[in-house]
């Protein structure tokens, strides 16, 4: 589904996947046309939310399992659901409005004073939290302690830079590895060597596999534990 600000530009989905550590839950309260909710890995519950209720009906119609959907506004959903570390939120709201040469882009705009409210309230939360968006002022001035990427993608005015904010140290741990590699030649690279060391694991004796898997469990849970949120040291990568 083709959507403004939509995030199916050739590897972007992927990098955004990525960056995801584990989750229980997954909310996505700016679906718009749900390019990464469709592209992700499920989590064991997830809710969806637009403001759009048209565009929710659409998705609605999509029967995704163990997905709730919403008519609501990310301000008001977002600080009523009892966010925890095991939640992750991901935001792709409508660009800011000082990052935009057409004033009019979307059916339902967040103005620059609301931009302002969503920044705040995500100072707020204690669960995982992925944004997505250009840089401009106001967004480097308050997630100045957040992890960011910066990345190019093409958007029907041409190709831009856009960014990707995380208020967690991205790497320790991974919700959805498929997707795991800089680009397609490296993502199949990762895939190949998986592939070689499942086939040299199967084919241990049980004992020496069970040892093994065991050291591999507890390291992967360490790792987990690690990627609790936490105002990360200021780093930003550049495309």
């Amino acid at each position: 589904m083709r959507y403004p600000g939509g995030k199916g530009g050739a590897g972007v989905v992927q990098r955004i996947i990525s960056l995801m550590p584990p989750h229980r839950r997954y909310i996505e309260p700016f679906l718009g046309g749900g390019a990464v909710f469709y592209a992700k890995r499920p989590a064991e519950a997830s809710i969806v939310a637009d403001v759009d209720a048209d565009l929710i009906r659409y998705h609605q119609l999509q029967r995704q399992p163990c997905t709730e959907y919403r008519v609501a506004d990310a301000l008001d959903l977002v600080p009523s659901l009892n966010l925890t570390v095991s939640d992750l939120v991901y935001l792709d709201p409508p660009y800011h409005p000082a990052t935009r040469a057409k004033a009019k882009l979307y059916n339902h705009e967040l103005d620059a004073h609301h931009h302002s409210l969503l920044l705040a309230m995500l100072q707020e939360l204690k669960c995982h939290v992925i944004l997505s968006g250009y840089r401009c002022a106001e967004y480097d001035a308050a997630l100045a302690s957040w992890w960011s990427e910066d990345y190019r993608t093409m958007t029907r005015g041409g190709p831009r830079v856009e960014t990707v904010w995380c208020n967690f140290l991205p790497g320790a741990a991974f919700h959805d590895t498929r997707y795991l590699g800089g680009n397609f030649r490296e993502r199949e690279r990762i895939k190949r060597k998986r592939d070689r060391w499942a086939s040299r694991f199967a084919a241990m004796p049980a004992a020496e596999r069970a040892v093994i898997a065991e050291a591999l469990a507890l390291a992967n849970q360490q790792q987990i534990l690690s990627t609790e949120p936490a105002r990360v040291a200021s780093h930003t990568a550049s495309p």
